[in-house]
This record gives C-alpha cells, sequence and structure tokens, in this order.
C-alpha cells in the first residue's frame, strides 16, 4: 500500500489525543516479485499491511472535518487499536519463533510490515523487539532509516529528545509541530547516515511548505512542554509498574 507523503505522518495511532505523536512514515517500498516466496508467509504479512493501514486511511478525513479530540476521531482510535492488538499478536509469533523474515522470501515490504508493526505498538514492546530491528538492519534485512523511526519513537515516548527528527506533535487540524531535538545542527548529518534527506526538505513535505528552522524555535517552548508531560507520564508508569 502506498500513501502520499503529505498525509502519511499523521497515519499512526496517536498516544494522547491531546498531544499526538505523529511520525513522519517513509512510502513504502514497492511489492516486490522474489523467485522463492513462502506464499503463506508472504499473503500473511499483506493481510496485516492492510490491517495496519486500513483505518488510518480515516484519520486525516476525520481531522480535517472535525476536531483533534472528537468522538469520532476517538472511535477511529479504538478500532486502530484493536487491530494493532491482532497484528502484534501474529508478528510475535513470527519473530520469537522463526526470527525477522528474509525479504529475499517474502519480499522488502514484507520486512517493513514488521517493522510497521513493531513501530505501533507499545513501548514495551517496541524495546522488547529493538535488538532484533537493530540485527535485522545489520542483516541488510532493513534499511537504516527504519531504525531511525523506531528509535525516535521509544525516545520521545519516554519524555526524551529525539535525534533523527522524524517525531511530530499534532496540536490541532491545523497545527503540527516537531518534537524537541537532541542536537539540531547534527541531525541532517545523523540523517544522512541512514539514508535520511535533510530535515527541512523533509518538513516541507510533511508539516508545511513553508517549515522553517525559525519555525521550530518558536514552537520550541510548546514542543518542550509537551515532552515533559510526557516524561512524567513515563516516569509514572514506571513507578506503578517497575
Amino acid at each position: 500500500m502506498k500513501t502520499s507523503a503529505s498525509m502519511l505522518h499523521l497515519l499512526t495511532a496517536f498516544p494522547f489525543l491531546w498531544s499526538a505523536t505523529t511520525t513522519c512514515v517513509p512510502v513504502k517500498p514497492e511489492k516486490q516479485h522474489p523467485s522463492i516466496v513462502p506464499a503463506s508467509m508472504m499473503s500473511q504479512l499483506a493481510a496485516i499491511d492492510y490491517e495496519d493501514q486500513r483505518y488510518r486511511q480515516e484519520i486525516m478525513p476525520v481531522i480535517n472535518a472535525a476536531q483533534v479530540d472528537s468522538a469520532q476521531l476517538k472511535a477511529i482510535f479504538k478500532k486502530i487499536h484493536r487491530a494493532d492488538s491482532i497484528n502484534l499478536a501474529t508478528i510475535a509469533q513470527i519473530l520469537d519463533h522463526k526470527g525477522w523474515p528474509n525479504p529475499k522470501e517474502v519480499g522488502i515490504e514484507g520486512s517493513v510490515t514488521v517493522w510497521a508493526v513493531l513501530q505501533h505498538a507499545a513501548l514495551q514492546t517496541q524495546e522488547k523487539y529493538l535488538g532484533m530491528v537493530i540485527q535485522a538492519v545489520k542483516d541488510h534485512k532493513l534499511e537504516p532509516k527504519y531504525l531511525g523511526y523506531l528509535e525516535d519513537r521509544i525516545a520521545t515516548d519516554k519524555g526524551l529528545k529525539q535525534k533523527y527528527g522524524t517525531q511530530q506533535f499534532l496540536i490541532s487540524k491545523d497545527k503540527t509541530i516537531l518534537a524537541p531535538l537532541l542536537d539540531p545542527d547534527k541531525v541532517d548529518l545523523w540523517r544522512k547516515e541512514i539514508g535520511m534527506e535533510p530535515l527541512r526538505d523533509h518538513l516541507k513535505v510533511s508539516i508545511d511548505t513553508g517549515w522553517t528552522w525559525a519555525r521550530y524555535i518558536r514552537d520550541l517552548p510548546e514542543s518542550e512542554g509537551i515532552l515533559k508531560k510526557k516524561k512524567a507520564f513515563f516516569d509514572a508508569q514506571q513507578k506503578e509498574h517497575p
């Protein structure tokens, strides 16, 4: 499934409706047709990919027509959560018993689908399988940029600054701001190392054609405030469930 980059940054399940974390998700690669294909797993991953994006496709029209905290949007999130839970159960079985799928067997898109399900999972699950994602990158089963997206998501969910600039906060239907960066001076170097374009070029597509670094500085107090709330939430969860 392929979606325009201008919409993809909102097609993720938001942890909080009041400060939704969004991901500048890369467009998935075209389906591959290798010579040796285990049809069952390839078909299984294709079905998971469909369910992963099925209800996320409904987010943008609802946001454009209503408020971010509308009942209709919350209903979509419930559908997304249910689909994500079912998808994760299957992906966990694959990873736990068979390891990361080989893209030579399931196609590049199949490998990316596994990552997408983890990207949309809860923090505890993401951290559990982070080592497998790292190894998949080392084994050339997954492009390095996908690891960057996951590392940024884990960081922001913990209330920490992101390294690659892939995470954004949805404030309202008319306002999306970049989550705080670990080092704005080094972000483009880090992005280049994992195959990403310069951050400003990407954000002109995913947020606004007029995005500038001046806007990042302007929005920084607000984004840092949201990150502080996310850290407080994470710390409270750690105390409750050490």
